[in-house]
């Protein structure tokens, strides 16, 4: 993916609407990404093979099936396997957690406590240097 590219999207799997609003804001105006959004398992599913993001963002806790689970589904999806996900979380302090991320072949993991401050270091890799100064 090229870095900040306007074509890139970030798919957030998150059912906060607060959280959802705050990450979307942040990636929008400081890296210049389209944002897609998913509230549940199934439908985050579904728009990872049809929309095939940059980066996925994926909430721990969720209806229909746990991040992980997703985030396994999608790794072992030939299409989608080569998409990388960040784990956004208020239980990413538990190194239980950071384990079982590893295992599942997350690639980082923000603590939702500190999403502004975390956020930038963790999507960097994936999506450049921001485009715009601070929210």
């Amino acid at each position: 993916m090229a870095q900040n590219d306007p074509q890139s999207c970030v798919l957030l799997v998150e059912d906060d609407p607060d959280i959802r609003l705050v990450t979307r804001l942040l990636l929008e105006t400081q890296y210049g990404v389209r944002v897609i959004e998913s509230v549940d398992g199934t439908d985050a599913l579904e728009l990872a093979q049809r929309e095939n993001p940059s980066l996925i963002l994926m909430d721990l806790i969720l209806p229909t099936m746990t991040g992980f689970e997703i985030s396994r589904s999608i790794h072992y999806n030939g299409p989608t396997r080569h998409i990388p996900i960040i784990l956004v979380s208020d239980r990413c302090w538990d190194v239980k957690i950071q384990m079982k991320a590893r295992e599942i072949g997350l690639v980082g993991w923000v603590d939702k406590s500190h999403l502004v401050e975390q956020l930038p270091t963790q999507v960097a890799p994936f999506l450049g240097e921001p485009v715009t100064g601070k929210i």
